[in-house]
């Protein structure tokens, strides 16, 4: 036996055993004159005196002497192995998504290691396939890879790493297309303070609200009650309060196209109502773009938010009562459905004792709902 090495530990791990083989076996590779049954003798003689013992219970009725190193490399990692359940793993390789906080090549890394305990075999590379596209939960992305030409998991892989960083790489990425829906129709133009200058943005696609900031001063912020966090640029905060400080956050906001919104920090900014009192709102710190108001603001300022409408009023008002009349719902005749064929019955079931009562009750409940009619 090898003096550098330790003999095999029966109480390891099925890693720590597949790695004392290994080791044995390079050992073995710098010998020239080493045959087969010198190899097992060796090998029995490198494993110890308890390891020994177990590989002998193993190979009960032969003895190990007698037995090829590779059939006994084979029995004792088959014991150390732990049972894999091929239907339990391919459910967890089908449940992996990416994570917003992970990189695309860690997850392609981690489907490749589930998907080698799933025994997939020449189903291998469509089911990457399939699970990569699917785990991306970034529908304009699953569109644009379902289109790619070539549908193996290498292209695929590939296109997605392209589209991912030309994403992640814009200088200028438009946050209020990114990150705000068209959801008011109003008209004309307004200036709203962004990243420290007044942008001018179209009113036909964003509603605005004034704040008044604490030392008095107004500015417009872009609604979007389709956020729930408010972002300011980075320059801005100290155009509302000049005390304001900034603090790291862990926060992570993500657009449509998948790109993350660069983020410096958040900070809390008190707003004044029309009462004369003040609310201290969160707001994150972004790098760049538009300021942007979103539900966690909007609640505890209690703002309503008037958006016109093409449609008459009067419409509205007869509408109304019209509406509030319709009570009880819909009158739906009962109808008996008549069908043929011979009736089936379930095969009976031994119900245990303590659970007796309550399927009892649960069937004379279906019982007086009409949903089962009972047999005599």
């Amino acid at each position: 036996m090898p003096a550098e090495m330790e003999p095999l530990n029966v109480d390891s791990s099925a890693r720590d055993i597949e790695d004392s083989l290994g080791r044995f076996y390079t050992w073995y590779l710098t010998k020239s004159d080493m045959d087969d049954k010198k190899l097992t003798a060796y090998f029995l003689r490198f494993v110890g005196k308890e390891a020994y013992k177990l590989i002998k219970n193993l190979v009960y009725l032969e003895p190990p002497a007698d037995i090829s190193y590779n059939a006994l490399k084979k029995i004792v990692l088959q014991h150390f192995n732990p049972i894999k359940f091929v239907a339990t793993e391919r459910a967890r390789f089908n449940m992996l998504t990416l994570s917003h906080s992970q990189s695309v090549r860690d997850f392609v890394l981690q489907l490749q290691t589930q998907a080698a305990k799933c025994d997939y075999g020449a189903q291998l590379e469509d089911q990457l396939r399939d699970r990569l596209i699917a785990g991306i939960q970034l529908p304009e992305l699953q569109q644009k890879l379902l289109l790619c030409p070539n549908k193996k998991f290498q292209t695929i892989r590939k296109t997605y790493r392209t589209l991912n960083s030309a994403v992640q790489n814009l200088e200028n990425v438009n946050l209020v297309d990114e990150l705000i829906p068209d959801i008011h129709a109003l008209t004309g133009k307004r200036s709203v303070l962004s990243a420290g200058r007044r942008d001018t943005f179209n009113l036909s696609s964003y509603a605005f609200k004034t704040f008044i900031s604490a030392s008095g001063e107004k500015h417009d912020l872009i609604v979007n009650t389709g956020s729930v966090e408010s972002i300011v640029p980075q320059l801005d905060p100290t155009a509302f309060y000049p005390s304001v400080v900034t603090v790291p956050t862990d926060g992570n906001i993500r657009g449509i196209t998948g790109h993350s919104v660069p983020l410096v920090g958040s900070c809390t900014i008190p707003v004044r109502l029309p009462q004369g009192t003040s609310v201290d709102c969160n707001f994150l710190v972004s790098t760049s773009g538009p300021s942007i108001v979103g539900l966690k603001v909007l609640r505890p300022l209690r703002t309503s938010i008037t958006l016109p409408t093409s449609v008459n009023g009067n419409e509205f008002k007869q509408l109304i009562p019209k509406c509030s009349k319709a009570t009880g719902g819909m009158q739906i005749p009962k109808v008996k459905l008549e069908a043929t064929g011979y009736s089936i019955f379930l095969k009976r079931r031994i119900i245990s004792f303590g659970l007796r009562e309550p399927v009892r009750q649960a069937l004379n409940s279906t019982c007086e709902k009409r949903i089962l009619t009972p047999v005599e």
